[in-house]
């Protein structure tokens, strides 16, 4: 076996093999859908090696180079005395690490829209895609089934979020080497057997996953209870501060799908797919524009990484629109699949018919309803309402295992019919004048 350690000091990686401790216990313990954990003692000074320090980058590999172990030392190494040499205290250091998500789970995780029908895959490299995380890439596997519907929770950490994902889809996720895999469960079938002595009857145990209860108390949502002032020392090492309460999160049902004010200095990658190679989407002192495009339908997109649910009502609006001489495409709009005009079955066409700019409804890749024509210089905001008969349009599924093997239930979508209406408001100068139907 081999252990390497960068101390981060410039130097590298460096071969702390000869300095294992034997007679400890080295333990590399991997939980189902949870951080991987390495607790190891290492005796560096002998060998002319530093100790080892708090977020140095661990790596454990086996005789062959195959990597079973990549992570960070999480909380500073416990230097233990236990005698005395020539040269004076002899000491050991017990080092505990944890797998290389912890460098996710050291970052907030933002507000977001609910996946909504996606291979478990796809959401959880949508779920990477909001953490601006240097060194870590997504390994994408195979099909790992349809996720009806997944909230990331913005109050817990990545790894809560990618354990639940994961657990959802009877998959298993890991981080290793800097890659995120996720892989389906159960393909490996372990044999109880009392004849090779491996098997202890004796020393199983059964218990009550819940105990029978008679006064059951049922609580509302979860609300704010109290303000909580927290006191943080900077010692110059330190980067993570931990909060001694949770912090309160409305649920998505009460939050918002979507808000971007697109002031930042560049488009917030959390949020939205870029699909521009000819770099005519920028954020300027206008807000979010385009300059132009080429010529090809679907190739200049700004999207949602995830997608949308359409039941209920729902309201979407692209509001402090302003055209300029030359205008064509789609806003606001809403696709069945790819990003193309036959595929959006709502939204706003804006076209250039002798040097006039139209505004019109698209409704299944087809113009209907009535136009209207913006005024040069004028700002306006474009309100699409949506009226579903149906409030959830995609039931959750569910996975059981028997004697045969997986079944899964649920997963599929209701049909529902609804209703549509768009609105054209002009808002120059801050005064919003009466919106307009098409």
């Amino acid at each position: 076996m081999k252990l390497t350690i960068d101390n981060l000091d410039g130097k590298g990686a460096i071969d702390y093999s000869q300095t294992i401790v034997a007679a400890e216990k080295f333990l590399i313990e991997r939980q189902l859908n949870q951080p991987s954990l390495c607790s190891l003692t290492v005796a560096p000074s002998p060998m002319g090696l530093l100790t080892p320090v708090r977020r140095a980058r661990v790596v454990v590999a086996d005789d062959n180079g195959i990597i079973l172990f990549t992570g960070y030392i999480a909380e500073e190494p416990a230097i233990l005395v236990i005698g005395q040499n020539s040269a004076g205290s002899a000491t050991q250091v017990q080092v505990s690490a944890v797998s290389d998500e912890v460098l996710l789970d050291g970052q907030q995780l933002p507000q977001s829209m609910p996946g909504v029908l996606a291979q478990a895959n796809q959401l959880l490299q949508g779920l990477n895609a909001r953490l601006p995380a240097a060194g870590i890439s997504f390994a994408l596997a195979a099909n790992n089934g349809t996720i009806s519907k997944f909230i990331a929770d913005a109050g817990q950490s990545w790894s809560q979020n990618a354990g639940a994902l994961a657990s959802m889809a009877r998959s298993a996720y890991r981080v290793v080497n800097g890659a995120i895999m996720m892989m389906p469960v159960g393909s490996v079938v372990h044999t109880l057997s009392e004849a090779n002595g491996d098997l202890q009857i004796t020393a199983l145990e059964a218990s009550m996953v819940k105990s029978l209860a008679n006064d059951v108390t049922v609580c509302g949502e979860k609300e704010p209870g109290a303000y909580v002032t927290e006191f943080f020392q900077g010692d110059g090492t330190t980067a993570v501060f931990e909060l001694t309460e949770e912090p309160y999160s409305p649920p998505t049902s009460k939050a918002k799908p979507l808000i971007d004010l697109f002031q930042e200095p560049t488009i917030n990658t959390q949020l939205w797919a870029v699909a521009d190679s000819g770099s005519q989407l920028s954020i300027t002192a206008s807000g979010l524009t385009c300059i132009g495009g080429n010529g090809i339908d679907g190739n200049t997109t700004l999207s949602t990484i995830n997608q949308l649910e359409i039941g209920g009502t729902l309201v979407l609006e692209a509001g402090g629109v302003q055209f300029g001489s030359t205008t064509q495409g789609v806003l606001n709009g809403l696709y069945d699949s790819s990003v193309s005009i036959p595929n959006c079955f709502a939204g706003f066409q804006v076209s250039q018919a002798g040097g006039i700019t139209s505004v019109a409804p698209l409704v299944n890749g087809v113009p209907a309803g009535s136009t209207f024509t913006p005024a040069s210089g004028h700002m306006y905001t474009l309100r699409l309402r949506i009226y579903c008969n149906e409030s959830q349009r995609v039931l959750q599924s569910y996975n059981s295992i028997d004697d045969s093997g997986t079944h899964t239930y649920g997963g599929v979508y209701l049909t529902s019919g609804g209703s549509l209406l768009f609105e054209v408001q002009d808002t120059t100068n801050g005064v919003a004048s009466a919106p307009v139907v098409l």
